[in-house]
């Protein structure tokens, strides 16, 4: 003979192990996916790093220099002027170019894109 309350109890029993084990896999599927994520962030990072960027520094239009950054030996960027700043004239020196190169080339190792050359960065290298 089954008794009523015998079907209440197995049910919640059922119950509560499904409910436990949605618990589970849902919680353990979100931990993976943060370790995923964090994983795949670690790998870019050794990517950018990996990454050989160059630099060549020209002579330009009234006097001026600008740069050109290479990615694995591909020109990726061609700065005619200080950017950051409006207008089209370049560096007042080789110098600055250079300086400037080497920073937008340490962004990109950093994985910043794009690279961007603020006016405060360019007030603390004294370039302007």
């Amino acid at each position: 003979m089954i008794l009523p309350g015998n079907n209440i109890t197995r049910n919640m029993k059922f119950f509560l192990m499904l409910t436990l084990m949605v618990v589970f896999y849902a919680s353990n599927g979100q931990s993976s996916t943060d370790h995923d994520s964090r994983l795949n962030d670690s790998l870019q990072d050794q990517t950018q790093k990996d990454i050989i960027y160059s630099y060549t520094i020209m002579q330009s239009v009234n006097n001026t220099w600008c740069y050109d950054i290479f990615k694995e030996g591909k020109r990726f960027i061609h700065q005619t002027s200080i950017p950051g700043l409006p207008g089209n004239e370049g560096f007042k020196n080789k110098s600055d170019a250079e300086r400037v190169a080497q920073l937008v080339i340490d962004k990109l190792k950093k994985g910043e894109m794009p690279p961007s050359v603020t006016t405060d960065e360019l007030k603390k290298m004294k370039i302007l």
